[in-house]
């Protein structure tokens, strides 16, 4: 983003973004519209582009801030309740889960906004949103202890990373068959919790044949 756009009023800056999360968690990137981002966001294009430098800047933008307010979700909303962030690699997944789940059924559209960057497949944008996906993570996971693992960081992360694209287009599309809010929390949490269970203990239960 253009060093504008940090001079604008905190109200201007929470409307175009709020008018992006919209845009782009509906209908992704190659789809979202500007037109449709400056209608939403109530301001004029020539305005917009004061801001902007094109469409992908605005997007990258977009998601790094939703990334930023979904992690500091998590941080924050352990803290409140008294929990450190273990430093389990595996118990610091079960955390953020419990604690991310909230922040996906209050906004749905940022939940889709991450998913869709998922399926993005243009190289050069792929690297960037890697890159961001990749910043944030770190930030919450890099001072894990997964000493007694037995992959290394990188496959560990790649695992991860599929996990966390599989729950999150679960919850999706329990979300959009039109299930409450307190069954699709039930849902994802379950599905965290097989999944962790079967990274702690493997998936046979010890008995010699």
């Amino acid at each position: 983003m253009k060093q504008t756009f940090d001079h604008l009023s905190r109200e201007k800056k929470e409307r175009v973004i709020g008018a992006s999360v919209r845009e782009f968690g509906r209908y992704g990137f190659e789809k979202g519209s500007t037109d449709r981002i400056i209608k939403l966001a109530g301001i004029s294009k020539g305005g917009l582009y004061e801001y902007i430098d094109s469409k992908e800047d605005l997007y990258l933008y977009t998601l790094d801030h939703i990334y930023t307010e979904l992690y500091d979700h998590i941080a924050e909303g352990a803290r409140s309740r008294g929990r450190a962030l273990p430093s389990d690699m595996l118990e610091r997944l079960h955390t953020a889960a419990e604690e991310a789940v909230g922040y996906y059924v209050a906004k749905p559209e940022a939940l889709s906004l991450i998913v869709k960057a998922a399926f993005i497949y243009d190289g050069p944008l792929v690297e960037r949103l890697r890159l961001i996906f990749r910043n944030h993570f770190d930030r919450l996971f890099s001072d894990v202890d997964a000493s007694s693992y037995s992959c290394d960081r990188e496959r560990l992360f790649d695992l991860t990373s599929w996990i966390l694209q599989k729950t999150r287009l679960d919850f999706l599309r329990d979300f959009h068959k039109g299930d409450d809010g307190e069954s699709i929390r039930r849902t994802y949490l379950a599905n965290w919790e097989f999944y962790l269970t079967v990274l702690r203990e493997g998936i046979y239960d010890g008995v010699s044949g």
